[in-house]
């Protein structure tokens, strides 16, 4: 579940961020581009640090909450104050968004053998990218229904919050 819903909330903003700041957040398109490619540009340290840091504790799930916290506000800002600061609603769900490392150390870190790595990662990531493509359908087609952002962005944040909670649970140091 963990990286299923994890997915699914990336694939949604990948795929829509720069609609939903050009609707909302009063940016043009080419500032809409520049913020989609800083929050994918502001993965690649993260993914570089915070697996390491992660897999030295016996558990990940502050990690996992720490940065879910992080996308939790940018949705917030997102729906509450979009023109406030594109910008800081950007960096925040990119930071949140980095937890794709993390699902993917915890994957590893939560077998006692490699061949064992490889089936629960294969599982974890056969059923999670198939309910993650649901994912940008269903946030257009909430679009198309209501009109608006508010419904498609309230499902986000119920996704994250769901992802964050499960997260936790999967962080924690045990062997599955």
């Amino acid at each position: 579940m963990f990286f299923g819903l994890q997915a699914l909330l990336a694939f949604v903003v990948i795929g829509w961020l720069p609609r939903v700041l050009m609707d909302v957040g009063g940016v043009s398109r080419g500032e809409a581009g520049l913020l989609l490619g800083l929050l994918a540009l502001l993965a690649l340290p993260i993914s570089l640090v915070v697996p390491a840091l992660a897999a030295r504790s016996g558990s990940q799930s502050g990690w996992i909450v720490g940065l879910g916290g992080c996308g939790l506000a940018g949705l917030l800002g997102l729906l509450l104050a979009p023109s406030f600061s594109p910008l800081l609603w950007t960096v925040l769900l990119g930071l949140g968004m980095s937890v794709f490392s993390l699902a993917l150390t915890t994957i590893a870190l939560r077998a006692r053998t490699g061949q064992d790595t490889a089936k629960l990662s294969g599982m974890a990531q056969g059923f999670g990218y198939l309910l993650a493509a649901a994912g940008p359908f269903l946030f257009g087609l909430l679009h198309d229904v209501t009109g608006g952002w508010t419904v498609p962005f309230l499902l986000l944040i119920g996704v994250l919050v769901v992802q964050i909670g499960v997260g936790a649970l999967a962080g924690r140091p045990r062997y599955v």
